[in-house]
């Protein structure tokens, strides 16, 4: 470090603030300290840093993926965290294991981690009330039923689920179907709040991430309220089921059927056919704003407890029309009765 320094023209004191981001460092100071590591090879380590400090420097972020299971919405929220920690001085350690609780307590205990951010949070997770008792400082990405006085990001699903149910009763659709991934009960909650005050109903099923699962949903949802006009899902690994089962069925998107996502991120959108209409808040934002709240905990901070929720934005993409008339849902019947005979 002191070689650092010397090459650079700047005090042991400002390469150690640069590295550890303790201080505010001009860029121009930035840029010589971090070209004279470039020519000397001199690579930071991390754990004698942790030593001297008492800081590990590293944030464990439970997510308790299961194969298959991961929502790409979801991992832009990691990639925002991560992204977010570096610039702060920290190393996000991604632990994927279900229940990880017992083990990290043992980590924080030996000073290899500081503290983490818990995702997938369930209403009744065992794992926050492990987190407590061993005193390891965290937030929440989502929350369980009873948050108390722990810090938390989440989506808004009140308001993404008036903002969603509003558009598609604007465009005339009185007949709803929701598809839920089986794992978080919230957005069919807040979807049959927003139906009931919008006068419109509501049918609901859960189906596994998968194409497949897709496809069997829709035939429940059908089964459910044949003259469904609109869904709205919130399991994105499913909808391409449910798309293609539309289309055997002779169910034309958008024509016949209005289908939009919650949580869905931009760039998958565009890849359906028709591009989906999706309600979000930004999963980048939601990771960040976490990162924020755990390390404000960890710079000793005891002021009341944050607790954040991202409402989301309508964009409007090619998978949402108006609603058939009567005569065109009786009309479309007929024609696609006529086509499963032939």
């Amino acid at each position: 470090m002191a070689d650092v320094a010397r090459l650079a023209g700047v005090s042991v004191s400002t390469v150690s603030y640069a590295l550890s981001g303790t201080r505010p460092i001009s860029l121009s100071t930035r840029e010589r300290i971090e070209q004279a590591m470039l020519d000397l090879g001199y690579t930071p380590n991390a754990f004698a840093r942790g030593l001297k400090s008492k800081r590990s420097r590293i944030i464990a972020l439970l997510f308790p993926a299961r194969a298959g299971s991961l929502r790409l919405n979801a991992l832009e929220c990691i990639v925002g965290a991560s992204d977010h920690a570096q610039q702060r001085g920290y190393h996000l350690m991604l632990w994927t294991g279900v229940e990880a609780g017992d083990d990290l307590t043992q980590l924080a205990g030996q000073g290899l981690v500081d503290g983490a951010l818990v995702m997938g949070v369930r209403l009744h997770d065992p794992r926050i009330q492990v987190l407590v008792d061993a005193g390891v400082p965290f937030a929440m990405i989502g929350h369980d039923a009873d948050p108390g006085e722990i810090d938390f990001t989440d989506t808004d699903f009140e308001q993404s689920a008036r903002l969603a149910v509003g558009h598609l009763v604007e465009q005339g659709h009185q007949r709803l179907g929701f598809l839920g991934d089986g794992e978080n009960p919230r957005p069919e909650k807040a979807l049959r709040r927003a139906a009931s005050m919008a006068g419109a109903d509501l049918v609901a099923v859960d189906a596994g991430a998968s194409v497949d699962a897709g496809r069997g949903a829709f035939t429940r949802l059908l089964q459910a309220d044949p003259n469904l006009t609109a869904i709205i899902a919130f399991n994105e690994h499913a909808v391409p089921g449910v798309m293609r089962a539309a289309g055997d069925l002779g169910r034309r998107i958008p024509q016949d059927l209005s289908i939009m996502c919650i949580d869905m991120p931009p760039h998958v959108a565009e890849l359906t056919t028709p591009p989906m209409t999706t309600v979000e808040p930004s999963a980048a934002h939601v990771g960040r704003a976490a990162v924020d709240m755990l390390l404000r905990r960890l710079n000793g901070d005891t002021a009341p407890p944050r607790q954040l929720l991202f409402g989301g934005e309508l964009n409007l993409r090619g998978s949402c029309a108006p609603a058939p008339s009567a005569d065109d849902l009786h009309h479309g019947s007929t024609a696609r009765q006529r086509r499963h005979q032939e």
